[in-house]
């Protein structure tokens, strides 16, 4: 919708703002209150990612990503190899990784019910604490049945951060610069993913085995820390109000005039039709129930 509107395609947009606001009269039973004003949205060049006001979460987010990314390729990249190396037969390594290959399903059906249910930062700094634990555990075991199982968590894990940290990511952005920042972000990381591949060849060449799953434990507990401790709290705020301290208006006047929860009238109430800006409706709507954050 945001994007929509930026580009001038206003009748698709007030075409889906409008259904939303129907399906929330439906569900709540109640009128929408008030729209908040919301100011216009303008293109911006990618250049202010690194102004003063967006330079912080910016450089937070691809330091982030470089020490997340370093370890997930750290691990993924280097099992086969290292399995073997440390004694296990070619077959035995493979059904390894054909057993950690299965997790990202698991991953994705995990990540359903979490993404939306706290605060993503502080969910993926969990996650990436979970799978640093993981990869621990799979360095320094000796006991085979434990291999697999830390080996699967560890991928259940990874990729169940990536699933909240792609919807973090944009979050952290206002309309304008959405695509550039999360883009920016995930491209520093991705260099560092192809980067990884010399340098847990010089980790496994100085410590070995557990040197190397080790360091990959680290670089995710790393990126953990920083998006826990620097992230920007995204939760209950406009997607286009990144740098408020402050829930927005919308939200605090509905959470203060409705409880979370409202029971349904007796009779559906009529949908009603504004002539308020879309970017105010649809910030209300959203406020009141409609799609989470991040995915429009």
């Amino acid at each position: 919708m945001h994007w929509d509107e930026t580009n001038g395609k206003t009748a698709r947009t007030d075409q889906l703002v409008t259904t939303l606001e129907q399906h929330v009269i439906a569900r709540t039973g109640s009128p929408l209150p008030a729209p908040a004003p919301a100011a216009p949205t303008t293109p911006q060049p990618m250049s202010n990612l690194f102004t003063a006001r967006y330079r912080r979460r910016t450089v937070v987010l691809c330091v982030a990503m470089t020490f997340f990314l370093l370890g997930y390729y750290g691990f993924n990249n280097w099992v086969p190899t290292l399995l073997v190396d440390r004694g296990l037969t070619i077959s035995a390594a493979l059904t390894v990784t054909t057993v950690l290959s299965a997790s990202p399903l698991a991953a994705t059906l995990l990540a359903l019910p979490i993404t939306d249910r706290w605060e993503r930062k502080r969910t993926c700094m969990v996650l990436c604490m979970l799978a640093a634990a993981a990869v621990t555990a799979f360095a320094y075991t000796h006991n085979y049945a434990t291999l697999v199982v830390s080996g699967f968590l560890t991928q259940l894990f990874f990729v169940t951060t990536f699933q909240v940290l792609y919807a973090y990511l944009p979050e952290n952005f206002p309309t304008a610069l959405r695509g550039s920042g999360a883009g920016l972000a995930n491209g520093v990381g991705r260099a560092a993913g192809i980067a990884s591949g010399f340098i847990t060849a010089a980790i496994v060449t100085v410590l070995g085995f557990a040197g190397a799953f080790g360091a990959a434990a680290l670089f995710s507990t790393l990126a953990g820390l920083i998006i826990g401790t620097f992230g920007a709290n995204t939760h209950d705020r406009n997607l286009d109000d990144v740098d408020g301290h402050q829930q927005s208006a919308v939200a605090k006047s509905s959470a203060a005039s409705e409880p979370r929860t409202l029971e349904r009238a007796a009779a559906p109430a009529t949908p009603q039709h504004y002539s308020e800006p879309l970017d105010a409706r649809r910030g209300r709507a959203s406020d009141l129930g409609g799609p989470p954050r991040g995915t429009d």
